[in-house]
């Protein structure tokens, strides 16, 4: 399935104590991108008149990126250092 529901969570930790333990639903992100996509829409028509080939090589990016980001489910990045611990996990 292309379109999974799934969560975005962010943890952080500072010297053993919680600082941010954010989810995120990803479906709201990508509300969030469309909405913005929409408002953004006039420019890209007036980018499409002066270089056509740049927005459509512009579309192919996002669209491939989007499908590279819901790929990545299961996705676990810890990042340790001296005082900060950082958990970013896609299920």
């Amino acid at each position: 399935m292309f379109f999974p529901l799934s969560i975005l969570r962010v943890r952080i930790v500072r010297d053993g104590q919680k600082k941010r333990n954010t989810f995120a639903p990803v479906i709201l992100i990508v509300l969030v991108v469309l909405i913005l996509t929409l408002l953004m829409t006039p420019l890209l028509l007036i980018a499409a008149i002066l270089q056509p080939r740049g927005v459509w090589k512009l579309l192919k990016t996002v669209a491939r990126f989007a499908m590279l980001f819901f790929k990545t489910r299961g996705l676990h990045v810890e990042i340790n250092n001296e005082r900060d611990n950082i958990l970013i996990y896609h299920k």
